[in-house]
């Protein structure tokens, strides 16, 4: 069976997804701002392009302050870890036919933790940063009363 045009599809499909994974970049808005306001500090106090600049920056950062907590899923996560249950199933076909095959069993099993694990944390409609990573919110503990020690002496 010649699998090259299995093969040279599959090289094209992942290069496609490349393209595409990084045309969908979040982190250019930051470095686009970064980039103005170096600009700004650069121009003079007395020019006239440097109002409009501000208020093109402010409008940017009050639009990436608006949009930053939307909820995504990780695709670059899902791609990963289907890539790794489909192995855990194709692993699993040559384990059935006995003999010593059934030393697959260790990767099938390892595969499909975490395959499974990673799959269903990847797929959770979460707050995301631009590499794909959950943002998480430090808990705030609430403020306690302040307690005064028997022990100590009162203030004079």
């Amino acid at each position: 069976m010649n699998l090259e045009p299995v093969s040279a599809v599959a090289v094209a499909a992942l290069g496609l997804a490349g393209v595409y994974l990084q045309s969908r970049r979040k982190g250019h808005a930051y470095d686009e701002i970064k980039h103005e306001l170096e600009l700004l500090s650069l121009l003079p106090e007395t020019s006239p392009m440097r109002a409009p600049l501000q208020a093109r920056i402010e409008r940017s950062l009050a639009d990436l302050i608006a949009n930053r907590s939307r909820k995504s899923r990780d695709w670059t996560g899902i791609s990963f870890t289907s890539f790794l249950l489909a192995v855990a199933v194709a692993l699993t076909f040559p384990m059935l036919q006995g003999g010593w095959w059934w030393l697959l069993s260790v990767p099938i099993a390892i595969c499909t933790l975490f395959g499974s694990v990673g799959f269903f944390d990847a797929i959770a409609l979460t707050e995301r940063d631009a590499t794909g990573k959950r943002v998480t919110h430090p808990i705030q503990a609430p403020a306690e009363a302040p307690t005064s020690d028997p022990r100590e002496e009162p203030p004079n």
